[in-house]
């Protein structure tokens, strides 16, 4: 994600507003799915659009320009390692929650990284969207300083 991330800022001929984890797909004693990554610019958002949470394109990375399904081997390697303990349906709830907290920690270090980044804006964020854990799963991801930027 970060070479992602760096692609996308020196490609953007606008500054990046928000980076995105998301699309993990779960399903208890079966699967646990990496997510793809998203960005988006001012530039992506619709003119009169809503700030709100789950209620717009701002912060819906599904829609965004900027996405990219993780396909190295690498990712690979850790979907099949995801698997293996996820099928055990005595540890699949231990894996899951280490698994969000292992996306929650990535989207923190992804933002101190470039927070100061000259192609971001100034209230850049990076946020994991998960349809189980909703907005108190975003707001995990950020900072507590940003808790406040999903209204």
């Amino acid at each position: 994600s970060s070479i992602i991330l760096t692609r996308w800022l020196t490609e953007s001929t606008s500054p990046l507003y928000a980076a995105a984890f998301f699309g993990s797909y779960r399903e208890y004693d079966a699967a646990i799915c990496l997510p793809s990554f998203a960005a988006n610019s001012r530039d992506g958002v619709p003119a009169g659009c809503s700030n709100r949470f789950y209620d717009s394109v701002r912060w819906t990375p599904e829609d965004w320009p900027l996405y990219e399904e993780f396909d190295t081997a690498p990712l690979q390697a850790l979907q099949k390692a995801l698997d293996i303990a996820s099928a055990d349906p005595t540890q699949w709830p231990m894996i899951e929650t280490q698994f969000v907290d292992c996306i929650i920690h990535s989207t923190r270090i992804l933002h101190q990284r470039f927070a100061h980044h000259p192609n971001v804006s100034a209230d850049f964020v990076v946020f994991f969207d998960d349809e189980d854990g909703g907005i108190d799963t975003a707001r995990a991801s950020l900072p507590s300083s940003l808790h406040n930027c999903f209204v």
